[in-house]
């Protein structure tokens, strides 16, 4: 990997961006689940409701939910089927965010991939189907709802994200029609060629040494005509370029300055944001509330887990015998479930101390939940069923992803629930 500025600024969003979106994970789940106990939020999702059977809304089901719905919202034109190639869709064409690539990396990649997590939902229902220290395994039809609803719930949000995303497009934003200088220039530009193409066939060889006699008033309309016709009017109006190199260069200077300044920017941002973590982590130190330091240090792992995930993504774009098989978000997410499996029978087998249980969960829910993602495993399956019925691998994909990833919860995890039967 070429370290560039570009690459700093990637990386720089990137963490900035997976610190938000762990923390709005973490809140969501607690706006759902709080509410069974004492707390300010509501009591939907599983967490404290498994024995009343509604285990299958498990506890991030609102945040995958809301996480895919902002990445269907990012979703450039042109994956949305409109003639354009604007990196957002729901942005004006001229505005200064269509060109600003690392933060389009930093909110798709960075807070959506980490808001969503594959490897806490499949740990949920693995829990469902084996057991735990709070609840009896073998609720198969939990374990299968579960699937359903979290599958097809994460692609809705993906699809009303879109939907969004074309609404505002349609109805919100005023992309004004094209400039007629232009398009007469244009217009002008190809009559002019069309005419002496055709002029060049009926004489049967090129005229280079008459000129015809253009009009003065087109003289500067035409010069961005390429055509050998025109090509002795070159030295007429080659004083009129270096106002041009003079302005291209200005602007070549003001994307560099503008460049590091948005370096540095998101260098304090994201300085400040983990000098806050570390601070919370140390001065939260309430035994009772060992919950909140979990969720410090959880944000202080969440960088590492997102820019993992990032450089594996890379494996999508090199030559593989399955070329439509995303081969990098897949090893991302067998990973982080693989991690979050040996930590979930770590802690489901054996009491362990204050520290331990701490930083354990706090891998689980910070390192792991920001390298496995929901909304970009979403996103590339709604990529494959555009090619549906004709290509059948789009539901191959997915198919392939949940059943490795309980293959690997039944070896990882189930040990622990097993042995103390």
């Amino acid at each position: 990997m070429r370290f560039s500025t570009e690459t700093v600024l990637v990386l720089l969003q990137l963490c900035f961006w997976s610190e938000l979106g762990v923390l709005t994970r973490i809140y969501l789940g607690r706006l759902f689940n709080d509410g069974c106990g004492d707390g300010w939020g509501l009591c939907l999702t599983s967490q404290s409701t498994r024995d009343k059977q509604y285990g299958a809304e498990f506890v991030d089901l609102p945040a995958n939910m809301l996480g895919c719905f902002f990445m269907g919202f990012l979703s450039a034109a042109s994956s949305l089927g409109l003639r354009s190639r604007k990196n957002l869709a729901f942005l004006p064409a001229h505005s200064c965010l269509q060109n600003e690539k690392e933060l389009l990396v930093g909110l798709r990649t960075g807070y959506c991939g980490s808001l969503t997590t594959f490897a806490s939902w499949e740990l949920s229902l693995l829990q469902l189907l084996i057991g735990s220290k709070s609840g009896d395994g073998g609720q198969w039809q939990q374990w299968l709802w579960g699937h359903i609803i979290g599958f097809e719930l994460a692609y809705a949000s993906h699809l009303i994200g879109e939907h969004a995303s074309l609404g505002v497009h349609r109805w919100l934003v005023q992309e004004g029609p094209r400039d007629p200088n232009q398009e007469t220039l244009s217009e002008t530009c190809s009559l002019e060629q069309s005419r002496d193409t055709a002029e060049e066939a009926k004489q049967g060889t090129v005229e280079s040494q008459q000129q015809p006699p253009v009009r003065q008033q087109q003289a500067s309309d035409l010069e961005g005509c390429k055509h050998p016709r025109h090509s002795q009017q070159a030295g007429s109006i080659s004083h009129e370029q270096k106002p041009m190199h003079t302005a291209s260069a200005i602007h070549q200077v003001w994307v560099e300055v503008k460049q590091h300044l948005t370096t540095a920017v998101s260098a304090l941002l994201c300085i400040s944001l983990t000098i806050l973590w570390v601070v919370l982590a140390i001065v939260d130190s309430d035994a009772k509330h060992s919950g909140r330091r979990q969720q410090w240090f959880a944000l202080l792992l969440a960088p590492f887990g997102c820019v993992l995930r990032w450089l594996l993504s890379k494996l999508n774009t090199i030559e593989r015998p399955l070329p439509w098989f995303p081969a990098g978000t897949f090893a991302a997410n067998m990973v982080a479930c693989s991690i979050v499996f040996i930590l979930g029978g770590l802690t489901n087998r054996y009491n362990l101390g204050y520290w331990p249980m701490v930083i354990l969960p706090a891998i689980r829910v910070g390192f792991a939940g920001a390298l496995s993602t929901v909304s970009t495993f979403i996103a590339e399956v709604h990529a494959q069923l555009r090619g549906w019925p004709e290509k059948l691998h789009a539901y191959l994909y997915p198919f392939v992803t949940i059943a490795t990833s309980n293959i690997l919860g039944v070896v990882l995890y189930g040990w622990s629930v097993w042995r103390t039967i």
